[in-house]
């Protein structure tokens, strides 16, 4: 009984993992897609539907409320991603990711007037559940869109929930890939957890012949 029950435990998690393989590679299809995609011009808040896609966004940027997410790492660095508050021409507010330096930078020059700014749209999220909570307004660990535009004394209830990611940062800062690094070893997996279940139920049918004899 407890070498089929084991047997049945370890092929599911066979079957699991094949399912999330499915899963995850229809989840990277729909990133492509996305990024593939011509840039559409936005004015108003997007909703989820646009993750991953190019936009122009029409608006100004709300200036005097720069951030800086500390520590994340580009090509093997330790640095900062800056970020500040853009309102989109209907008045809703959309956190955008400027760019990523090594050095810190006292302060980074943005138009004051009615501009388009270009980029990718990426969810906003907690890197991980080991990411210390944001201490606004001086520390930040990830870019927080509600947060973000609380500390600048913005209405939050016009806030987008993906942050737009420049194409062109300002000067001194570099731009971060927009496509996701996310690692697909699910097929891998799968396969390790089948093995195991055959090893497993190999072993069961020795025992069983070996207790008859």
């Amino acid at each position: 009984m407890v070498s089929i029950v084991g047997f049945l435990i370890l092929t599911g998690l066979g079957v699991w993992q094949w399912e999330r393989r499915a899963w995850k590679q229809n989840m990277l299809a729909e990133i492509n897609a996305g990024l593939a995609s011509p840039p559409v011009t936005i004015e108003k808040i997007p909703d989820s539907t646009f993750s991953w896609r190019p936009v122009l966004a029409d608006g100004s940027w709300v200036i005097g409320h720069l951030i800086r997410v500390f520590p994340t790492t580009s090509a093997g660095k330790v640095g900062r991603v800056y970020a500040a508050p853009f309102r989109l021409k209907d008045g809703g507010i959309i956190a955008v990711e400027l760019g990523w330096s090594d050095n810190e930078i006292k302060g980074i020059s943005l138009p004051q007037t009615t501009t388009i700014i270009e980029g990718v749209l990426i969810p906003a999220r907690k890197p991980s559940t080991f990411t210390p909570d944001n201490q606004p307004p001086e520390d930040w660990y990830w870019i927080d869109p509600i947060a973000l535009t609380r500390t600048a004394g913005l209405n939050d209830t016009q806030v987008s929930s993906l942050i737009l990611r420049l194409t062109n940062p300002p000067e001194g800062l570099t731009g971060r890939q927009a496509k996701p690094n996310i690692p697909d070893n699910h097929l891998q997996y799968s396969f390790t957890w089948f093995g195991l279940a055959i090893a497993w139920l190999v072993i069961a049918v020795l025992v069983h012949r070996k207790g008859q004899q």
